[in-house]
């Protein structure tokens, strides 16, 4: 089973045990040790609302808290997930205009699989106040590689006015999300491209190479009589010294922070 079917169920169970006697600490502990089991703690949330969620073909009143890294869904006075998103999965917030309200109707029906039963013709027939279904709503893409598996959710609020206010919060903290997670991943991943690189025998064998060269235009330097000579040495001693730089700054880049600092011959070259 999914992921995401495992939490739902652990939450079912959770609510049931609740209801009768209360949560254990080993309950608790346990649930806790699943991800996203529980809402985000207080200090972490960034809000703590009371909104409309559609499922199966009805909107249901449903606890949504939003935190720097996931979209939280609970029952009413409920600590338990019964449903989340991680905000760098989320592929678009949207506000549904007006004049596509059916349409996301007749999407919506398809996302939670009625397609048999709800067809085309229907949702063109539907009546004049089924049109407002998705009044002061919007509109939540998740990510297709994601845990959600591009699952389209429905959000609705009490007015036009908490619907913007909602749009903006979530695409704030998508943005920042999505940096964090650049951050988290691509970097780490580069910087052991870049060690992998400085590391290699070819590029050992090339830095070698480069000192060698460098140390014979030293020596012509000191022994050159001709300012022809002394210019064009110069302009040798130049390009060694870029190359000697850019090592040096991949060197800090692969090895940042700490390593680098502890490390005799980073000290050196960054003396020299």
């Amino acid at each position: 089973p999914k992921w995401e079917d495992m939490t739902v169920d652990l939450a079912d169970t959770l609510l049931a045990f609740r209801d009768d006697d209360g949560l254990s600490e080993n309950d608790e502990e346990s649930a806790t040790s699943l991800s996203f089991a529980f809402l985000p703690p207080e200090d972490e949330r960034k809000a703590d609302l009371v909104l409309g969620t559609y499922m199966n073909g009805d909107w249901q009143r449903r606890r949504v808290v939003f935190s720097s890294e996931v979209v939280g869904f609970a029952k009413l006075c409920d600590e338990v997930m019964v449903d989340s998103i991680k905000m760098a999965e989320i592929e678009a917030v949207n506000e549904i205009e007006p004049e596509n309200q059916s349409t996301h109707r007749f999407n919506a029906l398809l996302d939670f699989g009625k397609r048999k039963t709800e067809t085309k013709q229907r949702t063109s027939t539907i009546a004049e106040d089924k049109l407002n279904l998705f009044c002061n709503s919007l509109r939540i893409e998740t990510s297709v590689d994601g845990g959600n598996s591009g699952r389209t959710y429905y959000l609705q609020c009490d007015s036009k006015e908490s619907v913007q206010e909602t749009v903006r919060m979530l695409k704030s903290l998508v943005k920042i999300a999505r940096f964090q997670s650049i951050r988290v991943t691509c970097i780490p991943m580069s910087q052991k491209w870049v060690r992998n690189c400085l590391h290699s025998n070819i590029f050992k064998t090339v830095s070698a190479l480069v000192i060698v060269a460098n140390f014979v235009t030293i020596i012509a330097e000191s022994e050159s009589r001709s300012s022809s000579d002394d210019a064009a040495l110069n302009i040798v001693s130049i390009c060694f010294t870029a190359f000697f730089s850019v090592e040096l700054l991949l060197n800090a880049y692969a090895h940042w922070f700490k390593e680098f600092i502890l490390n005799g011959w980073s000290l050196l070259d960054v003396a020299a």
